[in-house]
């Protein structure tokens, strides 16, 4: 068996490069949608939808534009509260220091 990271074919594409078929099919469907975006057919086809539709059309785009957000956690446990406090006395007392200073 193969090791991770390694095939049969040496001289094979280097992972994290798409293979070319992948990549025309892309550039064919970007094409595609983008004519019709710019079409009159498009114009006509916004026109008529009514505005739920609309809104609905927008936000389901949206999907394959904007990054994808994910829900993140927040521990706070006592030692990240006292960390979390240690680090504005550390800042406080900083600032103190630049203040009193003369360099």
């Amino acid at each position: 068996m193969f090791e991770k990271g390694q095939s049969g074919n040496p001289q094979g594409r280097k992972a994290g490069i798409p293979n070319k078929s992948t990549g025309k099919l892309r550039e064919m469907l970007s094409q595609v949608v983008n004519g019709y975006f710019e079409s009159k057919d498009f114009q006509e086809d916004w026109r008529a939808l009514d505005s739920r539709d609309r809104v609905k059309f927008a936000i389901d785009l949206m999907g394959f534009t904007l990054p994808k957000l994910s829900a993140t956690s927040v521990d706070i446990t006592e030692e990240s509260k006292k960390s979390f406090g240690d680090e504005l006395s550390r800042l406080k007392e900083e600032e103190e220091l630049k203040r009193i200073s003369p360099f």
